[in-house]
């Protein structure tokens, strides 16, 4: 990435900082996939067995090993595992390039800066994007290679520009990161593209052949030596069957109706989820008529949507890679001149933020059992929400188009900031650091004590806090009622299971959501 002198690249470095940073910063790691993910990373890194991926206790081969790599290369090259350091590498970092990509991919296709900035702006405003950046996961690192390998795909087809077997690179990253969607997406969204332009001419331009041969060589760097280390029925079964084939017919995993996402994107591309369906809409209406490059984003968006909705196992999060087509889709009604649709939409979508004065008022009774302080940021972003929302309906008015974006960027700048000023008192509900310090201050006072969580499956997860890898999740209140008879036990609990359980237990922490007790049995 070459930054030139150009203010638009500029702000959108700014925005992406001023929006994902703060953050990454206070928060801590959430059990579901960070703490799982810093358990595999420390397992790794204790065991030295960098194929062999495991997690409690069982072998892991859901995810393709990169990202696993480069987050233990950070935790060797800080000493520790942060949130901030993992979150800026495989998260910030990839959303601002990302952003700059696509940036200068419009740029380079009549559409001027200022308008392709308000293209970035979109896309790192859309509720669930923004959410996912946030989230360290694999997928915001993966699209980066994805976007690379589309906008690489589409310079080569349409302006013989550019290695033709860079795609391939890029796509062989990006399946090390996450797997097959780095292949599949950018190479069925240029054929299908070139089927629906006619251009099937242009096909032998883009050395499908020893291109795929570029992606088997990166896929071989993790399957050679897992063979190795598994064997290779094992390893077949794993990587082939289990992971590939049987999710996309018939899992158990994430199984969803395949109008999944349709139904999903409404409150997912929020506020541009009216603005992205007006402009899709009017897309396809007038589709004889749309320029070559249109048409590529449309392809670009439509190909991924439709295999993950024909795809068995479904998450929202899969469809990430589409969010640069669906922002450049939304920003076309926008850019319309004398537009009675933009008008109205954009007054409809302002008019929701009306109503988070009210949601805030609601919200208090929620906040009641944390901390005080909480409810008076959530009112003030109500009452800053009525601002952007007045902002929003003049800009609207006058067709500002960059400026209500802008409105919508500060608007949730400011959303963003009050969470980051609110993560030392939420923190402990979101995340199980503090829960993990107080049950190893009890362990290394107690040795006979062994970890268990009670009906909270995530409560393994603590393990590498602890160092620990002895925690067991149960489920059932006899079996927990039997460990308690026959060993001295420390439980994390949610209050509302307390009472399954025996009442002769000692306190040792609790808040509105979460307990943790002890039992400790008495000899003779």
């Amino acid at each position: 990435m070459v930054l030139r002198k150009d203010k638009y690249i500029w702000l959108i470095i700014a925005a992406a900082l001023l929006l994902y940073i703060p953050l990454f910063i206070f928060r801590d790691f959430t059990p579901t996939n960070e703490l799982k993910y810093i358990n595999i990373i420390d397992h790794m890194l204790k065991s030295g067995d960098w194929i062999k991926l495991q997690f409690d206790g069982s072998l892991y081969t859901d995810k393709p090993p990169l990202y696993f790599w480069i987050a233990a290369l950070i935790r060797l090259i800080t000493g520790k595992y942060t949130l901030f350091s993992i979150g800026l590498v495989m998260c910030v970092l990839p959303a601002i390039v990302t952003g700059v990509d696509i940036y200068r991919f419009l740029t380079e296709n009549e559409y001027d800066k200022k308008r392709a900035c308000t293209v970035i702006l979109i896309l790192y405003t859309i509720l669930y994007f923004a959410g996912s950046v946030l989230v360290i996961r694999m997928d915001i690192f993966m699209t980066m290679f994805i976007v690379k390998a589309l906008i690489s795909f589409y310079n080569i087809a349409e302006k013989d520009r550019g290695n033709p077997y860079m795609p391939y690179v890029y796509a062989g990253i990006g399946f090390l990161i996450k797997g097959l969607a780095a292949v599949f997406i950018p190479i069925g969204v240029i054929l299908v593209y070139l089927f629906v332009t006619k251009q099937k001419d242009k096909i032998k331009k883009l050395k499908f052949g020893r291109g795929i041969i570029i992606i088997v060589i990166f896929a071989l760097i993790w399957f050679i030596p897992l063979i190795m280390s598994l064997g290779v029925n094992s390893a077949v079964n794993e990587l082939l069957l289990k992971q590939t084939v049987n999710r996309a017919v018939n899992t158990s995993v994430h199984k969803k109706p395949i109008y999944y996402y349709l139904i999903n994107l409404f409150p997912n591309l929020f506020p541009w989820t009216l603005f992205f369906f007006a402009s899709f809409i009017t897309l396809i209406i007038k589709a004889k008529k749309q320029e070559k490059f249109m048409i590529f984003i449309i392809c670009w968006f439509a190909v991924p949507f439709i295999i993950f909705s024909l795809v068995s196992s479904k998450l929202d999060i899969y469809l990430i890679p589409a969010y640069g087509a669906i922002a450049v889709i939304t920003e076309k009604i926008l850019a319309e001149k004398n537009g009675k649709a933009k008008k109205i939409i954009g007054i409809i979508t302002s008019i929701f933020y009306f109503l988070f004065i009210i949601a805030a008022f609601i919200s208090k009774e929620k906040l009641a059992g944390m901390e005080p302080f909480l409810y008076s940021l959530v009112l003030v972003y109500g009452v800053f929400s009525i601002f952007t929302a007045a902002a929003g309906v003049y800009f609207s008015l006058k067709e500002k188009a960059y400026c209500y974006v802008w409105n919508i960027v500060i608007n949730m700048i400011v959303l963003l900031g009050i969470l980051t000023i609110s993560t030392p008192a939420v923190n402990e509900y979101i995340g199980f650091s503090k829960f993990a310090g107080i049950i190893k201050a009890e362990k290394e006072k107690d040795s006979s004590l062994k970890i268990f969580g009670y009906k909270e499956n995530e409560a393994n997860r603590m393990a590498y806090i602890i160092n620990d890898d002895n925690i067991i999740n149960i489920e059932n209140p006899e079996k927990m009622n039997k460990m308690i008879k026959n060993e001295n036990v420390i439980i994390l609990l949610q209050n509302k299971d307390i009472s399954d359980l025996p009442e002769n237990y000692e306190m040792v922490y609790s808040n509105s959501k979460f307990v943790i007790i002890k039992y400790i049995r008495k000899e003779g």
